[in-house]
């Protein structure tokens, strides 16, 4: 039975939650359900919801709009009455919430946790997770577990659904040659490279550090660096300092990321705090050899020198010597990108993400 769905984002930047909730949005639309997303009116997100065909209802999300937010996210269910209320955020999962319990349409409510940072047991913040939603979604397994015992909630009202991979996207095999070609990087050179927002949580800085340490044993390396933010002008800077000016490319946003992944010969996470990296699953889906940091749920889909190569966070010293473990070694690279590549086939596939996000909803529907 379709359903009408309400995501609520509050963010008006773009990065992995923003993605993901535009995918699932996507997803569902595709499967026959009636999707509105709920978009600050400045979201970078909001066109790329239209371009997809999704009705998007402006929102000012902002802490000193408490009360005609709640009356804004009231009218906004009375009008459109849907089955489901998806929260993503912190003032949309407070103004959201209370207008929907608060509504004669009684949705069900479902708080989305996207990220690994703790949460305190204020009252307050028992409400929001107790209380409030209906249901919690979150992006890992060591998530769902950290609120369990943090807020005592019922195994049955908090799942797990890690970002599933479009496979019809991202698809394994051999890259173009296009960016090497851009780069002037020669098909025999080692090409090491991170895709992320350049934010200091996510350890770029320690993958150059990481850079200029594996240039020292493996000269030919090369390494790139995908992606934009705020952290780029100091990036650019340790890259000069370090003296790997035409070693370690920075080649900003991308809108082909399946390519840039292709073409990779290692792909590395070096995230510092992070729940489950759509990056990480994509490498993995294009058969690409992962070094990644132990952090959030990343060991639940990287096993050490099974999947993936494992490391401490923090530890330029230690990822470097990952990566160089790789170079030197292509069959463990190849080995280590099939295994996981089969983990993302049998376990983490886009419409796999749409199944247990439908049965979730349905099964909340049922108990509320």
């Amino acid at each position: 039975m379709p359903l009408t769905i309400v995501h609520t984002e509050p963010s008006g930047g773009l990065g992995g939650q923003e993605f993901r909730t535009l995918a699932e949005a996507r997803g569902m639309a595709s499967r026959g359900h009636r999707v509105i997303l709920a978009l600050r009116p400045d979201s970078a997100l909001r066109p790329l919801a239209e371009q997809a065909g999704l009705l998007v209802e402006p929102l000012v999300f902002a802490r000193s709009r408490f009360g005609p937010l709640v009356v804004e996210c009231f009218r906004l269910i009375s009008r459109h009455a849907p089955d489901i209320v998806n929260t993503h955020g912190s003032i949309d999962s407070w103004t959201a919430s209370i207008a929907a319990r608060l509504s004669p349409v009684h949705p069900v409510i479902v708080r989305t946790r996207h990220k690994v940072t703790p949460v305190s047991r204020s009252p307050l913040n028992r409400l929001l997770y107790r209380v409030l939603p209906h249901g919690i979604i979150t992006t890992g397994v060591a998530v769902r577990e950290y609120l369990m015992e943090r807020f005592r909630l019922d195994a049955d009202r908090i799942v797990s659904i890690p970002s599933g991979v479009d496979l019809r996207v991202f698809q394994a095999g051999a890259g173009s040659g296009v960016l090497r070609k851009e780069l002037g990087i020669q098909p025999a050179q080692p090409l090491i490279g991170v895709v992320s927002f350049l934010r200091a949580a996510k350890g770029i800085r320690e993958f150059v550090a990481a850079a200029a340490l594996v240039s020292r044993a493996y000269p030919d390396a090369r390494f790139v660096i995908a992606g934009d933010g705020h952290e780029r002008a100091g990036l650019v800077r340790q890259i000069e300092e370090s003296g790997l000016t035409g070693t370690c490319f920075m080649i900003g946003h991308r809108n082909d990321v399946p390519q840039v992944l292709a073409e990779l010969d290692i792909f590395v996470l070096p995230t510092l705090d992070d729940a489950m990296p759509q990056s990480l699953t994509q490498a993995m889906a294009m058969k690409r050899p992962v070094v990644a940091t132990a952090v959030g749920g990343i060991p639940e889909v990287i096993r050490d020198g099974v999947t993936g190569l494992l490391v401490p966070p923090g530890d330029p010293v230690s990822l470097a010597r990952a990566i160089e473990r790789f170079v030197g070694d292509p069959g463990l690279r190849h080995t280590v990108a099939e295994e996981g590549y089969r983990l993302i086939q049998e376990r983490y596939t886009f419409e796999q993400m749409l199944d247990v996000t439908e049965s979730f909803y349905q099964h909340l529907r049922a108990c509320s």
